[in-house]
């Protein structure tokens, strides 16, 4: 997958300390992030959030710039979010009450998105599949959660495949004469739903090339299933999960305080 791509549900190589750590650790660290991030409510907090992103960053030995690509997708939804407080909050157009709202949401979806892309950044598709099926065990009588997991991992991975097919298709429709540039409106409508028709079958595509992979490799859902490298919780696991657990109560304490 071009590095060009998206980067939420893309997988980096690499040998970092976050690489190594269990997919259960950072399936809690991506948990607890979303937590913390819901409960906040002071500009500090979120300093302090962000301070402990660039930190996590750091530990990949990943480009910060190529971490921060996986934010991209929803910058539009965190700036509507923004301008939708700004001016209808509180029944007041333009507050500054609603402005700082709007900000502390917005700070929410893209600190969101980038701790979901440190994740999946340094997690295979596989190991993903294998800490949401151990998270989820005890919920195994309800529902199959392999299966579950399983097509939680596969959708992840197609997020940068649907990127790139549609930019690949947005180069071919240029270059027969779609004005994607266009600046009205309608004809603006119309360049773009000439790439939808061959979007959904180049996805079809691939999901049927997926499926008989599977199949040609034994793949029964519901089937019970061993791991060729099952999930081993070594000291530094537990050392990893007892540091985010005491950030994510100190970042809770210190909004308290802060807030107080």
């Amino acid at each position: 997958m071009s590095r060009n791509s998206v980067l939420l549900g893309q997988y980096i190589k690499g040998r970092s300390y976050l690489h190594k750590r269990d997919p259960r650790d950072k399936f809690a660290m991506a948990f607890l992030s979303l937590v913390v991030l819901l409960c906040v409510s002071s500009l500090w907090s979120f300093l302090l959030i962000a301070g402990c992103y660039f930190l996590l960053a750091f530990l990949t030995k990943i480009s910060i710039f190529m971490l921060l690509r996986s934010a991209r997708p929803i910058i539009f939804l965190a700036i509507f979010t923004f301008l939708m407080h700004c001016f209808w909050s509180d029944g007041v157009i333009l507050s500054a009450h609603g402005a700082l709202k709007g900000l502390f949401f917005a700070l929410r979806i893209i600190l969101m998105a980038l701790f979901a892309g440190l994740f999946t950044a340094t997690t295979t598709p596989e190991k993903i599949a294998d800490s949401i099926t151990y998270m989820l065990k005890p919920f195994s009588r309800f529902f199959d959660v392999q299966s579950f997991a399983t097509i939680i991992s596969m959708s992840l991975r197609f997020i940068p495949i649907i990127v790139l097919e549609t930019k690949k298709l947005m180069f071919a429709q240029a270059s027969r004469g779609v004005d994607f540039k266009a600046k009205k409106l309608k004809d603006k409508f119309h360049a773009y739903t000439s790439v939808l028709a061959p979007e959904f079958l180049l996805l079809f595509s691939h999901a049927d090339k997926l499926a008989l992979a599977m199949e040609s490799r034994g793949y029964v859902p519901g089937a019970k299933r061993t791991s060729l490298h099952p999930l081993v919780w070594c000291r530094e696991d537990t050392v990893f999960l007892l540091s985010i657990f005491f950030v994510s109560i100190c970042l809770l304490i210190c909004d308290r305080l802060w807030l107080a």
